[in-house]
């Protein structure tokens, strides 16, 4: 079973890129995770006095940084613009292995999710 961290989050909206942002704001707010959907969720559960539980996995640690190959190539909606982001490539290769270490960390992140998935049950009657 995964472990799993309960605490506040910090809110953005917009992305922080740079890991250095990332533990800025680590280190001043003691908040567990950085997140940009969760926390508007919650104000409005809130507002409202609804019950709200939510789970998160996060799919890009404090310790990388975004490589500018997602943040040049996403739309507004958070979509990559995939013949975009190949033509980027192309003109910065260097961006590949950045990428697929970002892809590993997604892969990890997901397979967190699923085994939290697994368990619900037992999570909501903690």
């Amino acid at each position: 079973f995964c472990k799993i961290y309960h605490g506040y989050l910090i809110e953005s909206n917009q992305i922080i890129q740079s890991s250095t942002d990332k533990q800025f704001l680590y280190d001043n707010s003691g908040a567990i995770a950085l997140d940009m959907e969760t926390v508007a969720i919650a104000k409005i559960a809130l507002k409202y006095q609804l019950p709200l539980l939510t789970i998160r996995v996060i799919a890009d640690p404090l310790s990388i940084s975004l490589p500018p190959a997602v943040i040049q190539n996403m739309d507004q909606k958070g979509n990559i613009n995939l013949i975009q982001l190949i033509r980027y490539l192309f003109f910065h290769p260097s961006e590949i292995i950045k990428l697929i270490q970002l892809g590993g960390c997604f892969y990890k992140a997901k397979k967190t999710l699923c085994q939290i998935a697994k368990q619900l049950t037992v999570i909501v009657n903690w």
